[in-house]
């Protein structure tokens, strides 16, 4: 079946498989691939008379159920194809020296991000040339959509020293020949085909502006009810609670005096938004202030239903709700520690903290024996899928049974993880990487040049990104579905609520 991109702020997809084999000699048959990516689909065509090829996105063609079931992509969104040196002779032959530029996140040709794929990146003819024109020296012929396709190899030093082409990194030129037969002008349609580290994960992060008031404005935290139904929180001012309407970013009054640290809601019109001296909900019509014992500042909230409410932070700061007035705990393990994350999968599954980590059972809290310290991020699927991260990337797992030995998710701190399934889970951390799960492979992904991702822990999506130098502008990137795939779209849910952020440094050094 035959998948198709819809984008909101964040291109997503899910990708394709087919069957692998080894390297055909030229002219040889063989079956498509295993394990690669078909990243675009394009229509080319070639004016003898100016010397010229140019490729843009092609229009939809294949049937339902034929081998390349996703297509994802188009000529400069995850891939550009560039061709220079352009000759022809007469109406005899045409050449020209074609390049493979990288747009996505994810590194081409390789399974594990350090391993070549033999393979490399090839570029498969779904349409062969028109007007009788036919390809003189495909590198291979293979079955990818149909039997006897040809196809151009990139791959070894054509992908650089490694054997692999890194997001942004430009392959070496190839020469394509074609034998004219006569023909001044002739069009054809390639598919461009890789292995990717985290097939079912994200290709490209786009970021969106929102409200600014004169300066950067320091984004915290993002939960949404929906995909049109999203708010962001970030420092007092006038900007402090932004709304996602599913096309533009209006601001809320509500708590223009304070930092709003962290955002969760049981619905759209039941949104709580806390931070430094204010605890504030969201009505479906208006903010307004809800009353709290804490004496803290508060860095993070959750709950397992609007009558299932907690929300922690600094100096050992631990409060609840039951619909109401936030109350402080009378069970507090916390002490004087201060809590920096929260999650739980039910009323009577509830894991906080930071310098140590706590257990709810329902009855009494416990001291979780996890290996870690330094918390910053907790979430999870369910009470036996559980990920906590920490300081210098350290990173743990609960199985239902026991932690697992910390590891090391690159080397800075755990700013937030969030996913959909035991093997779709994002982590960001300070230094502005983000990473995904697959199951069984942490991979990382390249994020826009020049941003810091500041965490939000999710439910259902979202990643909130703002500039590191950036003046005039802060920027949020929200998720958007493929049909068919984990992460959503125009119209599925997205909800999402805070983590911790290095703009609350104040509150939270």
């Amino acid at each position: 079946m035959r998948k198709r991109l819809s984008v909101l702020i964040l291109s997503a997809a899910t990708l394709a498989a087919c069957s692998e084999s080894n390297l055909p000699t030229e002219g040889s048959q063989q079956a498509a691939p295993s394990g690669r990516a078909l990243l675009a689909e394009l229509t080319c065509k070639a004016d003898v008379a100016a010397r010229r090829i140019s490729c843009t996105p092609a229009a939809p063609s294949l049937a339902r159920g034929s081998a390349a079931d996703l297509i994802i992509g188009g000529q400069n969104t995850y891939t550009t194809l560039a061709s220079t040196n352009v000759v022809t002779t007469g109406t005899t032959s045409l050449t020209g020296d074609v390049t493979v530029l990288n747009l996505t996140g994810q590194p081409w040709a390789t399974a594990n991000g350090t391993t070549p794929n033999a393979n490399g990146v090839r570029v498969f003819f779904h349409t062969l040339p028109s007007n009788g024109v036919t390809v003189a020296n495909a590198d291979g012929t293979g079955t990818f959509t149909a039997s006897n396709q040809p196809y151009f190899q990139y791959s070894g030093a054509d992908l650089g020293a490694d054997g692999i082409l890194a997001s942004g990194e430009l392959s070496s030129s190839k020469n394509w020949q074609f034998n004219l037969n006569g023909a001044t002008t002739f069009t054809f349609q390639v598919y461009v085909t890789t292995q990717l580290p985290d097939e079912g994960g994200v290709l490209l992060w786009t970021p969106s502006a929102v409200a600014q008031a004169g300066a950067t404005e320091n984004i915290n935290a993002i939960w949404g009810a929906s995909a049109s139904d999203i708010w962001i929180s970030g420092i007092a001012g006038p900007n402090v609670l932004q709304h996602w309407n599913g096309s533009s970013w209006t601001s809320y009054a509500g708590a223009e005096s304070a930092d709003m640290a962290a955002l969760w809601g049981s619905g759209s019109s039941d949104v709580y938004a806390v931070g430094s001296t204010k605890t504030q909900r969201w009505n479906g019509t208006s903010w307004s202030d809800v009353t709290t014992s804490a004496s803290g500042a508060l860095l993070a909230i959750w709950g397992s239903s609007a009558a299932d409410v907690y929300a922690c932070g600094k100096t050992g700061t631990l409060v609840h709700s039951s619909g109401g007035a936030f109350t402080d705990v009378a069970s507090n393990p916390l002490g004087t520690e201060d809590c920096a994350a929260i999650w739980g999968s039910s009323s009577s599954d509830v894991y906080i903290g930071e310098t140590n980590v706590y257990h709810w059972n329902g009855t009494s809290w416990s001291t979780v024996s996890a290996g870690i310290t330094g918390v910053r991020a907790i979430w999870g699927t369910s009470s036996s899928d559980v990920w906590i991260g920490g300081t210098n990337g350290n990173v743990v797992h609960w199985n239902g049974t026991s932690w697992s030995a910390p590891i090391t998710v690159g080397n800075t701190d755990v700013g937030g993880i969030w996913g959909t399934s035991t093997s779709d889970v994002y982590l960001v951390n300070r230094a502005g990487s983000i990473w995904h799960y697959n199951g069984s492979t942490w991979v990382r992904y390249r994020n826009p040049a020049d941003l810091v991702v500041i965490p939000s822990e999710v439910e259902d999506s979202a990643l909130v990104v703002i500039p590191s130098e950036v003046e005039d502008s802060a920027l949020v990137v929200i998720p958007s579905e493929v049909e068919g795939s984990a992460l959503g779209s125009n119209g599925d849910r997205l909800r999402a609520h805070a983590a911790l952020q290095p703009a609350l440094s104040a509150l939270h050094p």
